[in-house]
Parts: structure tokens; sequence; C-alpha cells
């Protein structure tokens, strides 16, 4: 074959890729439940706005708004990178402290 060929061949395959890829991606559906109707020990994900921050060394609280607030728990590392206001995703699970659920994020971005 030649170049010209070979050229065409990889172009058109990319584009075909590219174009499943995102016929794809529409039909994917993320799971996400409300916390409040979440159970202890439930794994899942879930989403908020951030309306108050409190970090040290190990730990880091955030106080994360859905319909009502409720206090997500990062050990291990310090984000205080994230500020009130931001709209971060979570996953981990739900833990009962104290009588009150609490959500321990495993891993944690904003969007």
């Amino acid at each position: 074959m030649d170049e010209k060929t070979l050229l065409k061949i990889s172009l058109l395959t990319s584009i075909i890729g590219i174009a499943l890829l995102f016929v794809i991606s529409l039909n994917i559906e993320k799971e996400e439940k409300s916390f409040q109707l979440l159970s202890p020990d439930d794994y899942t994900t879930v989403s908020g706005k951030i309306s108050k921050v409190y970090a040290n060394e190990n730990i880091t609280f955030l106080t994360v708004y859905q319909n009502k607030p409720f206090t997500a728990v990062i050990i291990g590392e310090s984000y205080v990178n994230f500020n009130e206001g931001d709209f971060v995703e979570m996953r981990g699970n739900v833990q009962d402290y104290n009588g009150k659920k609490e959500f321990v994020a495993e891993e944690i971005r904003k969007i």
C-alpha cells in the first residue's frame, strides 16, 4: 500500500472511533443518590455545593449541600484547595458517627 492509502484508512478509522465513543458516552448513566436516602455502609457517588471547609494536617471536613447539608470527611490528605461555593463530586461510603450519618470520601473532584 502507498502512503496516501494508509493515511486515508487511518484518518477514517480515527473519525469512526471518535464518533463511536461519543455515541457510547451519551448512553452511559451515572448512578447518584441523595445523601438523605443512603444507609450506613452504602458505597456510592454524591455531589453538591460546599458550604463550609475545615482542614488540618490529616483530615478535612466539608459541609456539602445537596437538598440538605451533610458532612463529608476526607482522611489522609488536607484538601484546603476546596472553597465555599465549589461544586464537588465524591465517591465513598456512608458511616454512622455519634448517631449522625457522615460521608467518608475516598475520591473527590471539583465539577
